[in-house]
């Protein structure tokens, strides 16, 4: 009898396991696919990018500390050394400075509007790289897809932004190219 009672008693506790990994799975699953569920609401707005980056690339428009911090550790890391010398932290400082001033070209804006119509606006007042267009969210929410007409050839283009992340205010995605430098570029954009 103590061993049918011990048996049973195991069994009992597996079974409760069981219960609560299921449902710990199906919570999961069920806040897993709440948090994939992507609204018109959070996209809609004006954003506007203040980080780049690649594989061997970052430019943070806001803070500067870390663009030195990653050069400084590329630097560190291509010259196999453990420290920097003050003679290349300021040519690391200059070269920064270089780069962010022409960077800047690259930033740009997405609007978002609630009718799915968007313009993606280039620096500042830039006119001649703006384009229009409709906005839709994919099926599976891991894609802004954006299509626009083309006033020279008069055809539509179709790109699909991979969505990495969205918050309140930011929005981080991946615009696909197969140019050398601008591969897996990711931009973080602010709600503005």
């Amino acid at each position: 009898i103590h061993d049918k009672n011990f048996v049973h008693s195991i069994y009992q506790k597996v079974l409760m396991w069981k219960y609560i990994f299921t449902t710990a799975i199906m919570l999961l699953g069920q806040h897993t696919l709440k948090s994939q569920t992507l609204s018109d609401n959070q996209v809609a707005g004006t954003w506007y990018v203040t980080r780049w980056e690649t594989d061997n690339r970052l430019l943070d428009f806001e803070d500067s500390l870390a663009n030195m911090n990653y050069m400084v550790e590329r630097f560190r890391q291509k010259n196999k050394v453990s420290a920097v010398s003050s003679v290349d932290s300021v040519r690391i400082r200059l070269e920064i400075r270089k780069v962010m001033s022409a960077a800047e070209a690259l930033r740009f804006q997405l609007f978002f509007n609630k009718d799915k119509t968007f313009t993606w606006k280039g620096h500042n007042s830039d006119t001649t790289a703006q384009y229009k267009g409709t906005y839709s969210l994919s099926s599976n929410t891991q894609e802004i897809v954006l299509t626009s007409l083309d006033d020279r050839t008069k055809s539509y283009q179709t790109t699909a932004l991979k969505l990495h992340a969205i918050h309140p205010n930011e929005l981080v995605i991946e615009i696909p190219s197969e140019e050398e430098g601008l591969k897996q570029s990711k931009f973080t954009l602010k709600r503005m």
